[in-house]
C-alpha cells in the first residue's frame, strides 16, 4: 500500500489556512512544517516547505523577517 504524499498545493493550502485562522502568526520553516502537520495530519519535508514558502514570497503571499539571532520567520504581509 502506498503512503500518502503531500504536494506543493497541499502545503500552500495549509499555510494559507493557518494564516486565515491566525493572521498574526510568524514562524520558521520548521514551525511552518508543524502548521502543515496540524492541518494535513502529515508532516511535509522541510525542503518542500522551503520551496512553497519561496514561491509564496515571490507571489507576495508571505513576508519574511530576519530576527536578531539570524533566524528567518515568515508570515502574512502586513498592511502599511
Amino acid at each position: 500500500m502506498a503512503l500518502p504524499t503531500i504536494g506543493r498545493g497541499h502545503v500552500r493550502d495549509a499555510v494559507v489556512e493557518h494564516l486565515r485562522r491566525y493572521p498574526d502568526a510568524r514562524d520558521s520553516l520548521r514551525g511552518i512544517a508543524a502548521w502543515c502537520e496540524a492541518i494535513l495530519g502529515l508532516r511535509p519535508a522541510e525542503d518542500l516547505v522551503e520551496d512553497v514558502v519561496e514561491s509564496m514570497l515571490a507571489d507576495g503571499a508571505l513576508h519574511a523577517v530576519r530576527l536578531p539571532d539570524g533566524t528567518k520567520v515568515y508570515g502574512a504581509p502586513r498592511s502599511p
